[in-house]
């Protein structure tokens, strides 16, 4: 007031303040409410979470925390009007508006009204729409406290109880185990370790066989879904080496070569992410990422991309990988019959895993992964 200036701020802001007079300008909204779903019950076992997702879905003991919840939010609103009254040494305005619906009863507005009773009624300089008057009540207080209600507990708002049986602790089971990716179930690696980068007598960069690998596995990825005559000029775009040039020539006569059509064509599927627990494997997880995954009828097949010279037999690692991804695809579809295979990219070879060697390696997963923990 001595420095002819209005301050406006919220109630939370406004403890431990005092002003000659004290405007609340807005009176009628309420607090939204806690749209979250989740509540806690107090339990003589503890605390139990509950999710519930909708209030006219809730069962009797959720609607009760729902209420008290709410009564919770409600009685908070009360004590910011409380804040905010109780900063007035002298005057308090409180401004109230009404729209299509009237003030809701528990809006400050009306608990003011009521809690201070009739007022005299007097002309604002205020008009609204109309141009009429706006009036209002003035209200004397005799400085006496009204009687406090009673407070609710928590308890008290739950008037059904859950089952007990529902309240019991359970079993901590501990972490669980994490899933075993089917390239790394062997110690000894088949693929040449990466070089560091240096360049032949050309001056071309000589690339590692896994880095080779990477960029033929994309080029099939990306080569294999587009008409025969379009591949060479989509394939060669971005590819400047001649290391990525000769790549590109491998992967195009895979695509070209009749015996591996069915590889690419209908039903086949890249770089097709895979995860599910194993019987064979005492119901561990596992997850990993198939080359390609051809699916026709009863008849599934997993074909694995290796770049590099091939094996007269295929080694322990292969071996592992895919007896792993089909022990899942086999849980996956049960009523198929399903087939692994190796093709070798550089010497355009398809090798066929043995049935037997297949289950003898996943036999050798468990022991090694699974029952030794």
């Amino acid at each position: 007031q001595g420095r002819n200036e209005v301050r406006v701020m919220t109630a939370h802001g406004a403890k431990g303040l005092e002003a000659n007079i004290v405007f609340l300008p807005d009176t009628v909204a309420l607090p939204p409410r806690n749209s979250s779903g989740v509540f806690v019950l107090k339990t003589e076992a503890g605390d139990a979470p509950i999710w519930s997702r909708r209030r006219n879905e809730d069962p009797p003991p959720v609607a009760g925390l729902r209420e008290y919840r709410r009564l919770l939010e409600m009685q908070e609103y009360r004590r910011l009007l409380y804040v905010g009254m109780t900063r007035a040494q002298d005057w308090l305005v409180v401004c109230g508006y009404r729209g299509s619906r009237e003030a809701p009863d528990d809006s400050w507005l009306r608990v003011v009204e009521a809690g201070f009773g009739e007022g005299k009624p007097f002309k604002t300089p205020l008009v609204d729409e109309d141009g009429s008057p706006v009036e209002g009540l003035m209200i004397e207080t005799d400085g006496k406290a009204r009687e406090r209600p009673e407070a609710v507990s928590r308890n008290d708002a739950v008037t059904e109880r859950i089952d007990p049986s529902l309240m019991m602790r359970v079993k901590d089971e501990g972490a669980a185990l994490p899933p075993l990716s089917p390239s790394r179930l062997a110690d000894e690696d088949p693929t040449d370790p990466p070089p560091l980068p240096t360049e032949d007598e050309t001056g071309a960069e000589i690339w590692s066989s896994k880095e080779r690998g990477n960029l033929m596995h994309a080029l099939l990825e990306r080569l294999a879904g587009i008409p025969a005559e379009e591949r060479a000029e989509a394939g060669a775009a971005g590819l400047s080496s001649a290391t990525d040039r000769a790549a590109l020539e491998t992967v195009l006569a895979i695509l070209d070569t009749p015996d591996f059509s069915w590889v690419f064509g209908q039903g086949s599927m890249a770089e097709v992410p895979i995860a599910g627990p194993v019987a064979a494997l005492a119901g561990r997880t596992v997850s990993g990422l198939i080359d390609r995954l051809i699916v026709r009828g009863d008849q599934i097949d997993v074909v694995d991309f290796k770049s590099g010279a091939p094996h007269a037999e295929l080694p322990e690692a292969y071996l592992r990988q895919l007896a792993v991804y089909a022990a899942v695809l086999g849980e996956i579809y049960p009523a198929a019959h399903v087939s692994a295979h190796v093709l070798w990219l550089d010497a355009a070879r398809l090798d066929t895993a043995d049935t037997d060697d297949l289950a003898a390696a996943l036999e050798r997963v468990k022991h090694e992964h699974v029952n030794r923990g």
